[in-house]
């Protein structure tokens, strides 16, 4: 059976995926991208990629068939804390 390693980029998944590696453990390292993450996670899954294990990525939307985004408050509050623009479309 195959086994998956969801990364999120944070502390517990990136902690779990060095003690896979030192236990020998094999699987493969996904990265769901919602679209909606910051620049730093892009750029930290990136290096996690190239040097330390390769990570799968599969890319999501929270947009819906006309191509509204549904978002909704949270994201919007989340880029204005961060000086960034939302992107209604």
């Amino acid at each position: 059976m195959k086994k998956y390693l969801s990364l999120g980029g944070g502390v517990n998944s990136v902690a779990m995926l060095l003690l896979l590696l030192d236990a020998g453990e094999r699987f493969e390292v996904v990265f769901c991208d919602t679209g909606l993450e910051l620049p730093e996670t892009y750029n930290y899954i990136n290096l996690i990629d190239h040097e330390i294990a390769p990570v799968t990525t599969i890319k999501g939307s929270i947009k819906d068939q006309t191509g509204k985004n549904h978002a909704g408050p949270l994201l919007e509050s989340v880029k204005a804390h961060f000086g960034m623009a939302v992107d209604e479309t």
